[in-house]
Order: C-alpha cells, then sequence, then structure tokens
C-alpha cells in the first residue's frame, strides 16, 4: 500500500494499492480496457496511522479491506471496476466495531482530479483507478436492485465520497411501519 499524508490542500490520508496492477484481471471478452486497476481509500487526518494503532481491527480495517479486495482478483481470476460491490461475509458484518459498514463498493474518484482515474503506462497497458467507499447492507441491496448509478447518486447527493466516514448516514435505511397494524 502506498501512503500519501494529509497536506493542507488535501486533509487526509490517501491510500492506495500498488501491485494489484501488476498482472491483468480476468475481465469479459469486450472489456479488455479494464485488465488493469488499483485502489484507493481516504481517511481522515486525524485516523491513527501507526504499526501500533494497526494492532487494533478497529484502525486497520480500511487497509484490510484494500489488501484483500487487490489479492482477491487474482486468487480467484476475476475482476473488480466500477459499480461492484462486496460484502464482508454472507451475511455481510459489520468491518469493526467502530462500525456498521459492512460492505464495499468501487466508484470513480472523486476527491482526486479527473487526471488521477487512468494512468497509461503503456501502448497496451492502462491502470484504472478506483474508489472504495464502504457501504451499509441496505444501501447494497439497493444497488443490486437498482443500479449502481442510482446508489452513486443518492451517496454524492449525500456527500458521500471515497473519505471514510465511519458513522456517515445510512441513504438507503429501512423503511419502518410505526403503529399501522392496530388501526384496522
Amino acid at each position: 500500500l502506498l501512503h500519501v499524508h494529509p497536506t493542507k490542500e488535501k486533509p487526509y490520508h490517501t491510500i492506495i494499492t500498488s501491485g494489484m496492477s501488476d498482472k491483468p484481471m480476468m475481465v469479459p471478452i469486450g472489456a479488455e480496457e479494464f485488465r488493469y486497476g488499483e485502489l484507493m481509500i481516504a481517511l481522515p487526518a486525524s485516523w491513527p496511522i501507526s504499526e501500533e494503532a494497526f494492532k487494533d481491527e478497529s484502525n486497520y480495517w480500511p487497509l484490510g479491506i484494500l489488501k484483500m479486495y487487490a489479492h482477491m482478483v487474482h486468487e480467484y481470476e476475476t475482476w473488480l471496476g466500477y459499480g461492484h460491490t462486496i460484502p464482508n461475509g454472507d451475511p455481510a458484518a459489520p468491518f469493526a466495531r467502530n462500525t456498521n459498514l459492512c460492505c464495499g463498493m468501487l466508484l470513480h474518484p472523486t476527491l482526486m482530479p479527473p487526471g488521477f482515474r487512468k494512468l497509461r503506462v503503456r501502448d497496451d497497458k492502462t491502470i484504472l483507478f478506483y474508489a472504495l467507499v464502504p457501504i451499509y447492507r441496505e444501501e447494497m441491496d439497493f444497488k443490486l436492485r437498482e443500479s449502481a448509478e442510482q446508489l452513486e447518486a443518492r451517496l454524492r447527493q449525500a456527500h458521500v465520497s471515497e473519505l471514510l466516514d465511519i458513522a456517515r448516514v445510512n441513504v438507503c435505511p429501512k423503511k419502518k411501519l410505526f403503529g399501522f397494524f392496530g388501526l384496522l
């Protein structure tokens, strides 16, 4: 993992995988332009970043899922790209005790300049960068029912980006029926 420290202009830690794009992913026929990818996430400037802090899963989990997803594509001969969602187990369980976020979704980075999304390294190799946005189970269910684009629109409307907020609002909360059963 590569770590870019917070700056005055970008007051957050940027964590980027390095090595996922060393080998091509097993993309479907016709999707060859998506063979090479890397992942990134942004952590608040106050996020504990040290070997000692990472002994606590509540601090380490964002890095752990980046590593897991980056290895997964080659270990299972699959691919990851825009809109893909990955639950943390079945059923999806929170990533750590400090959050109810339990799934990951890959979106285009919004905190980085548009040119960050693609890195052409050779005529035959362009690396695409995807933002890992941790999401709630209800949000993943909505994406599976509707579309990645519709969920992304809801997330963007709520100002959700790749900057991790472990207690952010759920943009697809379960609807609750209060007192309707005793009315008839």
